[in-house]
């Protein structure tokens, strides 16, 4: 239980939150909102879901619920009334906590600031294992939920208090998503402090704020760690470890960041809502060693058929909420839905196979051409879309962000072009160029796909 490693650390657990340095003691958990009545009477052993702006008593709350709750669903801050509706149904639900306005006459919505303080602790413990369940990112459809235990989510973790004291975390998620949620259990569980993310400020906001409260560890997806780069107030950031995940790293944004911060430990992170926290990788280069799939003595089990990477269930595996689609195979493999090719000793993710455009019978990647375009001078962001078309099914749309003010606009798209020719298959050579003002990201920092 999540309670256990708090409760096992030598003094308290540190998180800073929007309004400054906080501090959660075991005081300020006996002194939070009330549960010891309130959760025996009326959470204990329900399915209750969480949706809050406010990370800071979201992560308080979640130390409470962790252990007491049959189910605990964890819902974006923005996520809409009807997905809420849709999720809370799929789970039968009907308790609802949160610091948002809900009016529907389907969930029995309670705010968690209106209970009452907690006298003792211990008295709202127990054995019984809380199910967490995490809808998928839906970037490329409509959410799924998956179900995790908490030893699930916490098997690839570092339990090193010692270390762990020398690290101020934080990230660019919110942590009721999978890649939020694991970085803050990282920090509980290895005892380093928590920088509670402050998503409603800017970029260069957020930047400066990490740097006054001494962050040096931080998470993000690759597309943040492209806005947190072209940030001028960045490399006033002293980072000992850099994580990324939840996209394709490439070699340019890895590059980037090692130019950037050359003492930095830096981890490219192979997980999903759907496997958990596979793998990671070390070594600065995109992709994987090949060794990762043919070392039988790998903790983590991978195998490659037809281009499609698959991994290795651990026996407390995931599971989706009453879906149709298998998520673990007989053999215990999970279907990851990644693309893989193998490069002399590597295997390079070419991307989702949700994602594939048909051009004329032809396969296409949109992250191929995007690393492509992303190697041309002067290019900040990029997203690739396939563009219907009567006689080809699909053709090649980019959309195109500016690093810097540049007059000639066709000129710089014949120079994108002439990249793409040099490098890709005609077919992959994109139809339409837009040079746009700004690249839309989802809640969670990753390219959103689908529009």
């Amino acid at each position: 239980m999540l309670l256990d490693y708090f409760q096992n650390l030598e003094n308290s657990h540190q998180i800073i939150t929007d309004s400054g340095v906080k501090i959660i003691t075991k005081l300020d958990l006996l002194k939070l909102v009330s549960i010891k009545q309130y959760l025996l009477s009326n959470l204990k052993g329900h399915s209750v879901g969480v949706c809050y702006k406010n990370q800071a008593l979201l992560a308080q709350l979640l130390i409470l619920l962790d252990g007491n709750v049959k189910d605990l669903l964890l819902l974006s801050s923005d996520t809409s009334l009807s997905l809420i509706n849709n999720h809370m149904n799929l789970l039968g639900a009907t308790i609802l906590l949160t610091d948002k306005k809900i009016n529907s006459p389907d969930l029995k919505s309670f705010d968690f600031f209106s209970l009452q303080t907690i006298t003792d602790l211990s008295a709202i413990r127990d054995t019984n294992s809380t199910n967490w369940i995490i809808p998928t990112s839906g970037t490329t459809g409509i959410p799924k939920l998956v179900k995790h235990s908490f030893s699930n989510l916490t098997k690839a973790l570092k339990i090193d208090q010692t270390k762990g004291k020398a690290y101020h975390w934080s990230c660019f998620y919110e942590i009721s998503r999978f890649a939020g949620l694991q970085v803050l259990l990282q920090s509980f569980v290895a005892g380093s402090l928590f920088i509670v993310p402050a998503l409603h400020l800017t970029i260069e906001k957020q930047i400066d704020r990490l740097i006054q409260l001494n962050c040096n560890a931080l998470s993000a997806t690759p597309t943040m760690w492209r806005k947190i780069l072209m940030s001028p107030n960045a490399e006033g950031l002293e980072l000992k470890q850099i994580t990324l995940g939840g996209e394709i790293a490439d070699q340019t944004i890895l590059t980037a960041l090692d130019r950037s911060y050359p003492p930095a430990r830096i981890v490219h992170i192979y997980a999903s809502t759907e496997a958990g926290v596979g793998f990671s990788v070390k070594d600065k280069k995109e992709g994987f060693p090949v060794s990762f799939v043919e070392d039988p003595d790998q903790k983590i089990k991978l195998k490659v058929i037809d281009n499609m990477l698959y991994i290795k269930s651990h026996k407390d595996h995931s599971v989706y909420i009453k879906s149709p689609h298998a998520l673990v195979s007989d053999d215990s493999f999970i279907k990851t839905g990644d693309l893989v090719e193998l490069r002399g000793d590597r295997y390079i993710f070419l991307g989702r196979d949700s994602g594939i455009i048909n051009v004329g019978g032809n396969k296409v990647h949109p992250e191929e051409i995007e690393k492509e375009i992303l190697a041309v001078d002067g290019v900040k962001f990029t997203k690739v879309v396939g563009k219907k078309n009567p006689i080809l099914g699909e053709i090649i749309e980019a959309f195109i962000v500016l690093d810097r003010a540049i007059d000639d606009h066709d000129g710089f798209k014949k120079l994108i072009q002439r990249q793409c020719r040099k490098n890709l298959v005609s077919y992959k050579v994109p139809a339409i160029l837009r040079i746009v003002n700004e690249m839309p990201v989802n809640s969670v920092g990753k390219m959103q796909r689908n529009d």
